[in-house]
């Protein structure tokens, strides 16, 4: 098996509320559940076009262009899903890959790697590796959020909610 290659429609746009899962606080009394997603893709258009997409469906998308730009940002924060593409410059998807996990192994079962390359055998024996899921391009827009869903589904995706300051109690 090469990896889970995802090709099929969402039925219903019910199953994005159901995705909403990170907690940020808007003021101390109200709380917003969003996912936030690190967008790896060298084609400005196709980065453009995810990360529009993934907006429009409730999501926080944090785009970069190279597996470099994807380590900072790793370096910085954690994030809900990685979607990886595979034949990046400066440093390409596996590789970026295998950073991450020497870095912050828990965020590995949340990639959706991306591909224009099906026929490559170092990418099928990577993915394989891996056991990863892939999404062949071109894709239809449905299929990166049934990616996406199917990670939610396999990998417990907890945050903790920002610390606060707690008041000590009175005795």
């Amino acid at each position: 098996m090469v990896g889970h290659i995802i090709g099929f429609f969402i039925a219903g746009m019910e199953m994005i509320a159901a995705n909403r899962s990170r907690i940020t606080t808007k003021d101390s009394h109200s709380m917003i559940l969003t996912k936030r997603i690190l967008l790896l893709e060298d084609s400005v258009l196709l980065n453009s076009m995810i990360e529009e997409f993934l907006a429009v469906n409730c999501y926080e998308v944090v785009a970069v262009s190279n597996g470099v730009e994807g380590l900072r940002a790793v370096l910085k924060e954690d994030f809900d899903f990685i979607i990886c593409d595979m034949v990046m410059p400066k440093l390409p998807g596996d590789m970026f890959y295998l950073s991450v996990k020497r870095m912050k192994p828990h965020l590995c079962s949340r990639f959706i790697f991306i591909t224009g390359y099906a026929c490559d055998p170092k990418i099928i024996n990577f993915i394989k590796h891996v056991n990863g899921i892939v999404l062949l391009k071109p894709f239809h827009m449905e299929d990166l959020l049934e990616a996406v869903t199917s990670v939610q589904v396999k990998t417990p995706i907890g945050r903790k909610p920002p610390t606060t300051k707690a008041s000590p109690a009175a005795s």
